[in-house]
């Protein structure tokens, strides 16, 4: 899942506090514009979470994903 932090109706970690309450364990990758560090440490909380990409995103690390 690439998810952002700033959306409308559900923010980032709303939808991450959703994923948790159903018990939902995908890979989560934010994709966002925020270069907040207490964003960035309140996302990787998440044990979902297993990357922080700050937009725009490098060819390099989206085909890292992708490749897995």
């Amino acid at each position: 899942i690439f998810l952002d932090i700033n959306m409308p109706v559900m923010n980032g970690f709303e939808f991450l506090e959703a994923m948790a309450a159903e018990n939902l364990s995908f890979p989560v990758h934010v994709l966002t514009s925020s270069t907040s560090d207490l964003d960035k440490k309140k996302a990787l909380q998440y044990p979902q979470v297993t990357s922080f990409l700050v937009k725009p995103i490098d060819i390099n690390a989206l085909q890292k994903i992708l490749n897995g």
